[in-house]
Formats: C-alpha cells, sequence, structure tokens
C-alpha cells in the first residue's frame, strides 16, 4: 500500500503470490526457448510427412518448461548435439593432406615388403586376353590391398600379354585427388565423379572405357556404406557394356581393422596377403536387384576363403601384453 501525500489518496497494489510467481527469464534465453519450439515444430512436421504415428504421442508443449526441458518427453527428437572440440580437431586432421600421404607411403612400404598369394585367377586370366573389358568388384574394407593385388596380378601374367587400363571412380573432392596421385604409382586411372556430384559424367567415361577395352575397377558397398550391403550401379554398368563382373577379396595377416563403419583391412609390414577371384558374373536382362545379391553372395565368398587361407595354421595377430 502506498499513500500519496498531500491529497490523502491511496492507491493499492495487489502483491501477487510468491507460489504463482513466473520465472523470471533474460532476453536470451526467450530467444532461445522460442527457437527450439520452432526447430521442434519443424522435426514434428517432417516426422509427420514421413508417416511417423507415434509422434504426437510422446511430443508436448510445457508452458513452464525451461529451455532445457522443452523436449523431456521426445528424445529422439532432439537437436543434433554439436561435435567436441576433440572431435571436430580429429575430423580436420582426417583431411588434412599430410595424413594422406603419410597413409600412402605406408601403403607403399607395405607393398615392397609384402608376400602374395593369388588364388582362383584363371578366369580373370582369360577376360585379361580378351580385347572387351571387364568390371573388377570388392567390398570398401579392401581398398588398402587392392592396388596393390592389382600390380601383383598383372606380373603373374608376363610381359607377353598387354596390361589394361585400370579405372577406379574417385570423388572431386580435395581427398579424391590426393587419393588419384596415390593410384598412378600402381597403374591406376582415375575417373574424377561421385554419387553426389559429376556421376553422370563419370558413369560414361566408364563406359566407354569398358567399350575400349578397360577394367572398371568397382566397390559395390561404397563410399558410406553400409557395409557389405550391395548396391546395383555395378550391374547396371555391367548390363550397358555387356561385360562380366569378377568379384575378389582380400586378407592380409598380421592386419588391422580400423574402427569404421567397413572395419578397413590396414596391413602391417611384411605381411602375407591373400587375394581370391571368384566366378564372374554376366548380367544377361536378369533383374538388378537379384544380380546384387549374387554379387554380395560372390564377394562374401571370396572374403571367407580369402581370410581362411591366409589366416591357416596361423594364430591372428594381437599387439604383445605389457608387461
Amino acid at each position: 500500500m502506498v499513500g500519496a501525500s498531500g491529497r490523502g489518496q491511496t492507491i493499492s497494489h495487489a502483491e501477487p503470490d510468491d507460489d504463482h510467481k513466473a520465472p523470471k527469464r533474460s532476453i536470451f534465453d526467450r530467444l532461445l526457448f522460442t527457437g527450439r519450439r520452432l526447430a521442434l515444430l519443424v522435426r514434428m512436421s517432417v516426422a509427420w510427412r514421413g508417416g511417423s504415428e507415434s509422434l504426437f504421442e510422446v511430443v508436448y508443449f510445457d508452458d513452464q518448461a525451461t529451455p532445457n526441458s522443452l523436449v523431456r518427453a521426445a528424445p529422439h527428437l532432439k537437436a543434433k548435439r554439436r561435435k567436441s572440440f576433440f572431435s571436430r580437431t580429429l575430423k580436420s586432421i582426417g583431411k588434412s593432406p599430410l595424413l594422406w600421404q603419410a597413409v600412402g607411403w605406408y601403403l607403399a612400404l607395405c607393398a615392397r615388403t609384402t608376400r602374395w598369394d593369388l588364388h582362383g585367377t584363371e578366369p580373370m586370366r582369360a577376360l585379361a586376353t580378351q580385347p572387351e573389358g571387364f568390371i573388377m568388384a570388392f567390398w570398401h574394407e579392401c581398398l588398402p590391398l587392392m592396388p596393390s593385388a592389382w600390380t601383383r596380378f598383372w606380373v603373374t601374367l608376363g610381359p607377353e600379354i598387354d596390361r589394361k587400363e585400370g579405372l577406379v571412380l574417385v570423388s572431386r573432392s580435395r581427398d579424391g585427388a590426393l587419393i588419384s596421385s596415390a593410384l598412378k604409382d600402381y597403374g591406376l586411372t582415375h575417373v574424377a565423379g561421385s554419387s553426389s556430384r559429376g556421376g553422370h559424367e563419370a558413369a560414361r567415361k566408364m563406359l566407354h572405357g569398358l567399350r575400349a577395352g578397360s577394367v572398371a575397377v568397382m566397390v559395390p558397398d561404397g563410399p558410406r556404406g553400409p557395409r557389405r550391403v550391395c548396391s546395383e550401379g555395378a550391374i547396371r554398368l555391367a548390363s550397358m557394356a555387356r561385360v562380366p563382373i569378377v568379384p575378389c577379396g582380400a586378407y592380409a595377416m598380421p592386419s588391422r581393422r580400423l574402427g569404421s563403419w567397413d572395419r578397413m583391412i590396414f596391413p602391417l609390414p611384411i605381411a602375407r596377403c591373400t587375394a581370391v577371384v571368384g566366378k564372374p558374373i554376366t548380367p544377361n536382362g536378369q533383374d538388378p536387384s537379384i544380380l546384387a545379391h549374387e554379387l554380395a553372395a560372390s564377394l562374401n565368398t571370396a572374403m571367407d576363403e580369402a581370410i581362411a587361407r591366409c589366416t591357416a595354421g596361423r594364430a591372428p595377430w594381437r599387439p604383445a601384453a605389457k608387461q
């Protein structure tokens, strides 16, 4: 109650109850609160258009909610957290040209010190003597091994058989440029393009090269996976060029597998490497999805045989235990 002096008037203000006081928020908190509501509304709209039936059972708005508890009931709809400084630093190091150059030097050292055993190469030898080209396919996890296996295969054929040109699809990014420079040491030619950039132009170059007698080196589960799930790209390219697909698998002992999505195989120096060539698959108008399953099965069989042959009579390599 406040009294106005000199006039005898009294002005009263209703004091709000302490139990019903609204929490005071700064302007920044209000803006953040509003922004998160808008982001959640967008996610609700996208999920609703995608046919999510349980969306409205778990999402609600609470007028008394704070910015940190806005989506407490829907944790799967929370905005993606920003990566830590350590994660962002590792990602930047992974894109460093020096790192890629070091990896190239390491693989070159392994190629000079490893011993290769090739099995089942008779169908591939027959195709190498024909004027037509063919497609060589392997899983993404074998990438560090296949350039060296490619070189070893042509060495075993002898100088009487002309070496075919090997075409490898490489992205147009900076990483792709670094990979293409490393492929030249193994006699492989890069074709710039990917599924997201320059894919049609790269497919035309690959098709023209196959018809001219070159070998297209393809990874059916690349570049982002899922692991050992065969896409239809190699099948469709083989159908258009009317050439066979040769499934291959390789393994090294000792070696290490990375923690990446494909569990990539990295050989160690002075390793024993084994490559297995499967039976060629020739598309004759069959359904691409059926041929994709057949190619995946052949690639898995080649990988299993390569691992079994390479590890036969040898215990898996493990780092020495600390004393």
